[in-house]
């Protein structure tokens, strides 16, 4: 069989193995692979919550109070701060992970930054034609600077992309789930 790179059938090596994740496996498959029916299986991985937050911080006491509604008034603050933390850095995963043993904000930057290249690579599978990725990307570029603030379409981010073109990018990345 001639596949790309050095994959390794099951057959070959049974005793190992593989996961494959990301939206860029897609591309993969409709290159004309043959997919192996009946040795597959699906996994939906979702951002953390805040509970699941909670636990990777090691406040497993805390999550339960929230999960039963009885915060103690004594710990309120904290658990807002603790909330305030979690919805700060996101629910990514590798982030809450990264964030749970080294309590640094900056060291995020690096794990932050390699997912917005993933996205950015990963407009392809989304956009319909060129103009549309290069708006999206864009979008993925400079409109974090514009987060919780009133924006006009037309030249969005000081851009010269029209307001139609602007609006149907924006609604790309809202309906795939991109952001």
């Amino acid at each position: 069989m001639n596949l790309p790179g050095n994959l390794i059938l099951y057959e070959e090596v049974n005793d190992i193995f593989v996961i494959a994740a990301g939206s860029l496996l897609e591309t993969l498959i409709n290159s004309r692979i043959s997919f192996p029916v009946g040795r597959v299986e699906y996994l939906a991985v979702r951002p953390c919550s805040f509970c699941e937050f909670l636990v990777a911080m090691g406040e497993t006491e805390l999550e339960k109070a929230v999960k039963q509604q009885a915060i103690p008034k004594a710990i309120h603050s904290k658990t807002m701060s603790l909330f305030n933390t979690f919805t700060f850095i996101g629910g990514m995963p590798e982030i809450v992970a990264h964030f749970a043993e080294n309590r640094d904000y900056i060291l995020l930057n690096e794990i932050f930054e390699a997912l917005l290249t993933s996205y950015r690579d990963d407009v392809e599978k989304y956009a319909r034609n060129d103009t549309m990725k290069h708006i999206v990307r864009y979008i993925l570029k400079e409109g974090w600077g514009y987060a919780l603030q009133r924006i006009t379409l037309g030249n969005f981010a000081n851009s010269s992309y029209k307001s139609r073109e602007m609006s149907e990018a924006f609604r790309t990345l809202e309906n795939n789930d991109v952001t």
